[in-house]
C-alpha cells in the first residue's frame, strides 16, 4: 500500500535488493532493471587494465564525448535510480533508457557523495558506433592507429578518462575527474 502511494506521487515504484554485499534501493518506472553498480565499476577496472588496451593522451575531446551523454537525456527522466551507501558516502546511479535512431541506448550516470563520478553508455548497435569514434579520434588527434582496433583508454588534458570498447555493442565510459576516479578505484580494489 505504501509503495502504491509512493508511485502515485513520484511516478516510481521502489524495491530493495542486496547486490555485491550492499543493500541498494531501486526506484523504477515501468519494467524494473536491477543492475549492480559496484559490479559495473569493477568490470570497468578489469576491462580497462588488460594488455589489449591501447592507452593514449589526448588534448581536448571532452566536448565531443560529453555530447554522447548530455544531449540524449536532456528531456528524459531516468527509468531506474539506484541508491546505496559505500564507504560512508552515497552512491547514486541514474539509468536512462531511450533510442538513438533505430538502436536502443542505455546511459548510466554515477554520483558518489553527491558529485559526478562517471558515466557509462551502451548503444545496442553491434559496435558500429565505436568503430566510427575510433576513426574520428584517429583523424583528429595524434593517436597511433592500430591495424586492428582494440579497446582504447584516453587520458585527456583536462584530467579525465575516456574508455571506448566494442564488447558486443558500443560501450563508452567517461570519468571527468581522474583523481576522483582513482580515489574510488583504490576503495574498490581494496574490497572495502
Amino acid at each position: 500500500m505504501i509503495n502504491y502511494f509512493k508511485k502515485l506521487f513520484s511516478g516510481y515504484a521502489t524495491a530493495r535488493r542486496q547486490v555485491s554485499g550492499v543493500i541498494c534501493r531501486y526506484q523504477y518506472a515501468g519494467k524494473p532493471v536491477f543492475f549492480d553498480p559496484m559490479l559495473m565499476l569493477r568490470e570497468f577496472l578489469h576491462r580497462s587494465s588488460t594488455e589489449s588496451v591501447q592507452k593514449e593522451p589526448v588534448t581536448g575531446f571532452e566536448e565531443e564525448i560529453n555530447q554522447f551523454f548530455v544531449t540524449p537525456i536532456q528531456d528524459v527522466e531516468p527509468s531506474v535510480i539506484c541508491t546505496c551507501e559505500y564507504q560512508g558516502r552515497e552512491l547514486k546511479v541514474f539509468r536512462f533508457s531511450l533510442k538513438e535512431g533505430t538502436f536502443p541506448l542505455s546511459i548510466y550516470r554515477f554520483y558518489w557523495g553527491g558529485e559526478l563520478l562517471g558515466q557509462f553508455r551502451r548503444k545496442y548497435d553491434y559496435g558500429s558506433q565505436v568503430s566510427d569514434l575510433y576513426e574520428e579520434l584517429y583523424s583528429k588527434y595524434p593517436i597511433q592507429q592500430q591495424e586492428k582496433w582494440t579497446k582504447l583508454l584516453v587520458s585527456t588534458q583536462a584530467g579525465g578518462l575516456i574508455f571506448l570498447e566494442k564488447f558486443g555493442h558500443s560501450q563508452l565510459w567517461y570519468f571527468p575527474d581522474a583523481e576522483r576516479f582513482q580515489e574510488w578505484r583504490s576503495l574498490i580494489k581494496s574490497g572495502v
